[in-house]
């Protein structure tokens, strides 16, 4: 809860300095649009985060971060936008995790632009910061932002162990799926300094099976999620790991599964679950 509460007081600080070096840009040109719609968590943390929330006017299913995200019209979720209510807000310009997202081609047909953004390790999250603060004229911003969280992460790294334990990353449940070496979330345990067993398989995520699990023999099983839910797979893999030795842990899927500003914290959490035990 506290870990929660510095996480949430740095992001205002970082949103409330965000008018401190914004580039100015002329009248109705790219970067001045006033109505925005931010398709993804993610999207909505960060466009907050270099001071564009006043513009946000519709968001994704799960957009609960910061609190007046959580208050925005939902138009949509990661796969789909519902085009109508979209529409209705009268949006100048949208987001959206990538242009497959059902809904994305029928906004562009009626001249709404869609800019895309599917960072796939930390160092293009923080790329991404910058780049969607640009296209929003808070570039600035974006770029304070990004180098405060690059040098965040030069000191995580330097707390790397010199042997990385094996990770595996429970996504889900059911069906029981996890992340291949193409998903940041492979990068981010790669940077807290675990090793992901299923990082040979070239996708972002996959299912496996539980005997699949424990072949590889993780030395760390990583959960996420509520607390009943947590709870609730501990008890499950218990009864499969028996004696093996695996550990396992907890961390908060906002800040992990989403590749957005606090994915630098998600690292950390991370770092410090796999390195020294669960800290929920």
């Amino acid at each position: 809860m506290i870990r929660r509460a510095v996480t949430t007081l740095v992001f205002f600080l970082a949103v409330g300095s965000a008018s401190i070096g914004t580039a100015k840009c002329a009248p109705n040109t790219p970067g001045t649009e006033r109505r925005i719609l931010a398709m993804a968590p993610h999207l909505v943390e960060t466009l907050f985060a270099v001071g564009a929330g006043d513009r946000v006017v519709g968001v994704s299913r799960y957009a609960n971060f910061p609190p007046e995200a959580a208050v925005l019209p939902r138009v949509g979720g990661y796969k789909s936008i519902l085009v109508e209510a979209a529409l209705r807000l009268k949006p100048e310009l949208v987001f959206a995790l990538n242009g497959d997202v059902e809904g994305v081609a029928s906004l562009e047909r009626v001249g709404v632009p869609v800019v895309v953004s599917h960072p796939k390790s930390i160092r293009a999250v923080l790329r991404e910061i910058e780049r969607i603060a640009e296209r929003v004229c808070a570039a600035d911003r974006g770029r304070s932002l990004a180098a405060e969280l690059r040098a965040r992460m030069v000191r995580i790294e330097e707390k790397r162990p010199a042997v990385a334990p094996s990770v595996f990353y429970e996504v889900w449940h059911d069906p029981l799926t996890t992340v291949g070496g193409e998903s940041f979330i492979d990068d981010a345990i790669d940077e807290a300094g675990g090793r992901n067993v299923f990082a040979a398989q070239s996708v972002e995520t996959l299912r496996v099976s539980v005997e699949a699990v424990l072949r590889l023999r993780p030395a760390v099983i990583v959960l996420s999620g509520t607390p009943k839910h947590v709870a609730a797979r501990r008890v499950y893999w218990r009864a499969w790991l028996k004696e093996t030795g695996t550990r396992i842990v907890s961390v908060d899927d906002d800040l992990i599964q989403r590749p957005g500003p606090r994915i630098v914290e998600g690292v950390a959490q991370l770092q410090q679950a796999i390195g020294g035990g669960s800290i929920r």
